[in-house]
């Protein structure tokens, strides 16, 4: 799937796993300048997305992960790992909860292995993990905000559905918070 913010203007695609989406925009040294002193969006809409329902959502994956998901206020985003028996990296998740779900953003071409754990892991739990990753009308774009959690663009998020444009500042980097 290619991403729409491939058409704006000065767009340069990205290669290997991030193909289909733009590395850069033209300038990639002045947009990582302007995401570290200010705001800006990264386009994930190559990422893989999982959902997971269920009243006790949040506990089930501090069973599972190294992260303390059951105190993950709606909104908020953290990281979390999935670690093998010997303590190796099997899965890198970055989610979120939204008070009903919690949207998982994981590497391109990572959701199925990750949907393959979780459905083993589910037994007699009564969760529901769905993979949005094949949904059209759903593209993960991760927000970088200033540490007050505003900033340019954090009031104007990409509608991906309507094909709207990234925020003027600065448009590729790393976040730690995700909006589905």
């Amino acid at each position: 799937m290619e991403s729409p913010l491939l058409a704006t203007a000065g767009a340069v695609q990205a290669q290997g796993p991030d193909t289909g989406v733009a590395a850069h925009y033209g300038d990639p040294f002045a947009e990582q300048r302007a995401l570290a002193r200010s705001a800006g969006v990264v386009d994930r809409s190559h990422h893989g997305v999982l959902r997971i329902t269920g009243e006790d959502r949040l506990s089930w994956l501090h069973s599972l992960t190294t992260q303390d998901t059951e105190n993950l206020a709606p909104g908020l985003a953290t990281q979390a790992l999935v670690l093998s028996p010997n303590g190796h990296v099997e899965h890198h998740l970055t989610l979120t909860d939204d008070g009903s779900a919690v949207w998982i953003h994981v590497e391109p071409g990572t959701a199925g292995p990750l949907l393959g754990f979780l459905e083993s892991m589910k037994k007699e739990w009564a969760w529901r993990v769905s993979r949005g990753e094949s949904t059209r009308n759903l593209q993960a774009f991760a927000h970088l905000l200033e540490p007050s959690g505003e900033g340019p663009g954090a009031e104007d998020p990409v509608d991906a559905d309507a094909g709207g444009a990234a925020p003027a500042a600065g448009r590729t980097g790393r976040s730690g918070s995700v909006a589905p």
